[in-house]
This record gives structure tokens, C-alpha cells and sequence, in this order.
């Protein structure tokens, strides 16, 4: 059911313990009594919104927290999950185009959590109020020093005298270097004076040294017996033009005896050739495209037709025919993104003779980490094969869980049957191998942009979680409700 807020708001500017910075928010939660809603979840949703209460949203997030005995409650404005907005965060908002609001809405936990009860559904505007200095202090420290830096056009006016007489300078230096125009001529006159006195007799003599005997005696040669084979062997459009090919006149007749040229017989229309054997049976070319049937091994050909798919390999019988085979088959190897073991590969080592499988979907998405007591499970194993070990700690630490499932054990519950096989042996990722999913998640697919659970605890109340929108693997409560993949090993 949906409770009455009296709220006190506290904002200013501090820093995360991992070097976030944000708008730190303090709230004392009462419900419809006054009566503080002490130890209880609270859900938190901020709008940042522009020019007008009614304006465009930049940033929306989501942030999950916890009263104290005193019923109150802090987040950092800007840490929370981003669920829409305009912007990717906080530090990306231009403070100079405000003004800006701050609308609140907040869902407090009931004491006991229905099987169907879901907090999105359960949101209280709280309202909306502009911001006070806080957030344009990040716009005034990026402004800065403004006033002590010389604008564009100071530069350019305390520049110009001195760019003036630069140019001046550049301009004298280069006309110096160069000569005029009259001492120019003057100096080129003999040469100029030469090219008017060359007649063709002078240039007959310079020829005449050039051309040795036996460079004449080559290209008279060279270009006479050129003409002379070219008149010879270029066919008249007769059958007497064939003559000039002996070898070609004695092994064709009939329709080749009309052929214009050599090249252009061929089998459809010169029948007589059809005794080559299997000439029709071949292919031909096209376009320099080869058009046929198949190709045999022996003459370096497949004998297939059609290429194989992806993770197939060529391979050949004691006949010597050849077929696609899945590498998978023959080496027992695997890829990832194979549909394999019940779910999707998504790491694979040792060649690809073992690795780890994703269901193909969440087991839970709103779930805690623990059974309900906060303690020290020592499940803190991390690495491949970590999860595990970590999965079975967990179970034995927390107890009984009939009526009372948590993250480890709706994984190790999980099973799902594939062609007549069922596999049961899924797990909860460790810290390590949570990552390893969120790089293939595109792979693996059906993901939401939301933390999940992995088994690797911290400390006696928090374990590890990874935002799969972000990759950005942080500490949760293990009382607040998380997504959950489970995954087994092969």
C-alpha cells in the first residue's frame, strides 16, 4: 500500500568512496501516522528536469537504500541507476542552461512483501523544487577565472601593431632576395640569343652524332620483320587465310575452316571439336566467372556445391569424398555463442574442450542474496569454477529455504531439458565469471540494464553485483532484490 512522506532535505556537494561526485540528498521517512518507517527499504526515483517543473527530464535515475532506527535515509544524486533522461549523467548536464528542478518520488517497502507486489507500481510524487546554489556551484567552478583571461578580441587588439609590422618585414625580406626583373634579362640574353641561331641543319648534325651504324642497322630490322610476320600470319577471312597456321589446319575442319580468328572457335559452334574429351562436361567462363557443376578433388576441386557454415570443416571419407563436419564433432571442441549444454556458450579454454554455459534467460528478476541471515558465509571464492563452491556455502549457511528462496538457490534449483537431456547442475557466477558473461551478453542475449548477483560475498551484509548497462561491478545490501543468471560449467 502506498504511505504519506513528511520529508526534511539536506543538499551539498561530497564525494563517493569510489571518486563519484553527486548531490547528497537526507531524508527522514514517516508513514501516514508520523510514525518513522524505521529499518526498511526505501526506493528513491530523481528527475532532474529543465527550464520549468514541467520541463524536458535529463536525467532520471533509480536508487535502492535502507532507513536506520530513526527512519532516515540518505542517496547521492547522480550514483543511482540511470533508467531515461536526455543525458548519460550528472557531469554531463549544462548547468548554464537552467534554471533546473528536482522532482522526488519514493516507495517505502511494506513490512511483509506480497508474492505479486512490485515497487514500480508503487511510486509517491513527493514534488518538485528548484535547485539552490548546490548544483551551479559545478557550473561556476567550471567558469572559473573567466574575467582574468583575455577574451578574442583583446588578443586581437593588443596583437594587431605587432602583426602589421611582422608582415611588413616578411614582405621587405622576400623582395630583397629576389632579382629584378632587367637583371634577369640581362643575364639569360646569350642563352635566349642561342635559340634564335639553330636552323635544321645544325640540328641534322647533332642527329647524325647520336645515331651510331648498328642502332640503325636494329630498327631497320627490327620494324621490317615486324611487317613482314604481321602481312604473313593475319588471316584473310578464308579458309586459304588458314593456311598460315599448319598446326591448326590440320586438326580442325568443317565449321572452324569459316572462324575469322583462332580464338574464336569454339565447341557450340564448331562441332567437329565435341571429340575433346569431356570438353562439355567441364564448364565454361563467363565474364571471368566459371559456370559448372563441380569440380573433382583430382583436378583441385571439392566435388561440393555449396560452401559450409560457420564452425564447419572440409573432411574426407576412405573413398576420398568430401563433406561440412562441425568442428565440434570431431575434436570435441566448442565456441563461443554455440547452443550447447542446455544454454549458450559464453567463455570457452583449453582449445575449446572446456568453458562455461548461460541459461537462456534470468531465473529471477527481483531476488535477495541471502536466506535471511546476515552472516559470514565465506563464500568468497572468485575466479572460473569459483561460483561453484561458492553456490553450495551459501545453501549450507543459510539453512532451509523452503518458502524462502534467494539468489543461490533459485540457480542451483534451475534445470532444463534438450533434445531428451535434462541438465541440472547450474551454479550462481562468481564475481569473475559474472564478468565474463556481461562481455558476451550480446551473445548470450535477453539481459536487462539492471545489477545482477554474483556469488562472491564481501562482508557479513554485502556481496558483489555488475550493472550490465555499464559493466561497472559494485557492493550491494544483500537485502535489496537483484536480477539473477545462472550458469554451469563444462
Amino acid at each position: 500500500m502506498k504511505k504519506l512522506f513528511i520529508l526534511i532535505l539536506i543538499f551539498f556537494i561530497t564525494s563517493h568512496a569510489i571518486a563519484q561526485s553527486g548531490i547528497f540528498f537526507q531524508a527522514i521517512a514517516r508513514d501516514r501516522n508520523a510514525n518513522p518507517a524505521k529499518d526498511r527499504k526505501i526506493y528513491v526515483q530523481t528527475n532532474i528536469i529543465q527550464s520549468t517543473t514541467t520541463g524536458t527530464i535529463v536525467l532520471t535515475e533509480e536508487h535502492q537504500t535502507f532507513t536506520d532506527a530513526y527512519g532516515i535515509f540518505s542517496i547521492l544524486v547522480g550514483s543511482g541507476a540511470r533508467v531515461g533522461g536526455t543525458v548519460t549523467g550528472l557531469s554531463t548536464i549544462d548547468w548554464s542552461k537552467g534554471p533546473y528542478y528536482l522532482n522526488l518520488k519514493i516507495v517505502i517497502t511494506p513490512v511483509t512483501v506480497g508474492a505479486g507486489w512490485d515497487y514500480t507500481k508503487e511510486w509517491v510524487d513527493i514534488g518538485t523544487t528548484i535547485f539552490g546554489t548546490v548544483p551551479f556551484a559545478l557550473y561556476s567552478a567550471n567558469t572559473a577565472n573567466i574575467n582574468e583571461k583575455l577574451n578574442t578580441s583583446d588578443t586581437t587588439k593588443m596583437l594587431e601593431p605587432y602583426a602589421k609590422g611582422k608582415t611588413v618585414q616578411i614582405l621587405s625580406t622576400t623582395i630583397d632576395t629576389k632579382l629584378a626583373t632587367k637583371d634577369t634579362a640581362a643575364m639569360l640574353a646569350p642563352y635566349a640569343k642561342m635559340s634564335y641561331n639553330l636552323d635544321s641543319n645544325y640540328l641534322k648534325k647533332q642527329i647524325a652524332s647520336l645515331l651510331g651504324a648498328s642502332d640503325t642497322m636494329k630498327y631497320t630490322k627490327q620494324t621490317y620483320t615486324d611487317s613482314a610476320l604481321l602481312t604473313k600470319l593475319t588471316p584473310t577471312g578464308s579458309a586459304a587465310g588458314l593456311n598460315n597456321f599448319p598446326i591448326l589446319n590440320q586438326n580442325t575442319t568443317g565449321n572452324a575452316a569459316t572462324a575469322i580468328y583462332a580464338g574464336n572457335i569454339t565447341a557450340t559452334s564448331n562441332t567437329t571439336l565435341t571429340s575433346l574429351s569431356n570438353l562439355n562436361t567441364v564448364g565454361t567462363i563467363t565474364s571471368g566467372v566459371w559456370s559448372a557443376t563441380t569440380i573433382d578433388i583430382t583436378h583441385g576441386g571439392t566435388g561440393l556445391k555449396t560452401a559450409g557454415l560457420s564452425g564447419q570443416v572440409l573432411t574426407t571419407s576412405s573413398a576420398g569424398t568430401l563433406t561440412w563436419t562441425n568442428v565440434s564433432e570431431l575434436t570435441g571442441t566448442h565456441y563461443i555463442g554455440e547452443s550447447f549444454g542446455g544454454g549458450i556458450v559464453f567463455y570457452v579454454y583449453d582449445n575449446g574442450k572446456h568453458g562455461l554455459i548461460a541459461a537462456t534467460s534470468d531465473q529471477s528478476r527481483g531476488i535477495r542474496w541471502y536466506g535471511g541471515s546476515n552472516t559470514n558465509t565465506r563464500a568468497r571464492a572468485d575466479g572460473v569454477g569459483a561460483g561453484l563452491k561458492n553456490t553450495a556455502i551459501i545453501i549450507a549457511n543459510q539453512g532451509a529455504v523452503d518458502g524462502n528462496a534467494f539468489a543461490a538457490t533459485v540457480c542451483n534449483e534451475y534445470s532444463v531439458t534438450v533434445d531428451g537431456v535434462k541438465y541440472g547442475d547450474w551454479y550462481l557466477p562468481s564475481k569473475y565469471e559474472l564478468n565474463l558473461l556481461y562481455l558476451q551478453k550480446s551473445v548470450v542475449g535477453g539481459f536487462a540494464n539492471f545489477n545482477y548477483w554474483s556469488s562472491t560475498e564481501i562482508v557479513n551484509f554485502a556481496a558483489w553485483t555488475q550493472l550490465f548497462n555499464t559493466g561497472n561491478q559494485v557492493n550491494y545490501d544483500k537485502r535489496t532484490t537483484v536480477y539473477v543468471r545462472a550458469i554451469r560449467a563444462f
